[in-house]
């Protein structure tokens, strides 16, 4: 090491530094942009009876984000290439649009403009859904995709079946 001239330290040094700032920049274009954590609850979690099923969808990104589809898949195991018996889609289509907000009319009663449900950081997009006629909550699964506005990327959350409790009997 003590034949080294000055420059070979030069050298060293700048390429140790332009390992890292090459990391830091590979971690944070990884960690950019929408990022979305999903929870699912069990029809038997969940306190409205037990016929619903709960989801908090929450940004935990460094951008606001939009959620655009949510997807829920009802599958008989847990499995990333599990055929799902059934399939809804919240959408621009639906019913229900997870993307608009409807924020009443002050001057009109009855009255709501549309405008677009934007998740900052830390804010939570909550929903409950009834399960499909098909769906048992001792063994089923529950799977819950989240798709943000112009992004590739989605986010899932399960919700895995919960065992029959044993009556008691006295």
């Amino acid at each position: 090491m003590s034949n080294f001239a000055i420059s070979d330290w030069i050298a060293f040094y700048g390429a140790a530094l332009s390992t890292l700032i090459a990391v830091v920049a590979v971690y944070r274009y990884a960690m950019d942009g929408p990022r979305l954590a999903v929870e699912v609850f069990n029809p038997s979690d969940y306190n409205i009876g037990d016929r619903y099923f709960g989801f908090v969808i929450s940004n935990i990104g460094n951008i606001p984000t939009v959620v655009s589809n949510i997807e829920i898949a009802f599958l008989e195991k847990r499995a990333r290439k599990a055929t799902a018996f059934k399939t809804v889609n919240w959408n621009q289509k639906s019913s229900w649009n997870p993307a608009i907000e409807l924020i009443p009319k002050l001057d009109r009663p009855n009255s709501f403009t549309r405008s677009p449900k934007v998740l900052h950081k830390g804010d939570e997009l909550h929903g409950t859904q009834k399960p499909v006629a098909e769906y048992d909550a001792t063994t089923h699964w529950i799977r819950l995709r989240a798709f943000p506005r112009n992004s590739e990327r989605y986010f899932e959350g399960w919700a895995g079946p919960v065992p029959k409790q044993e009556s008691e009997t006295a």
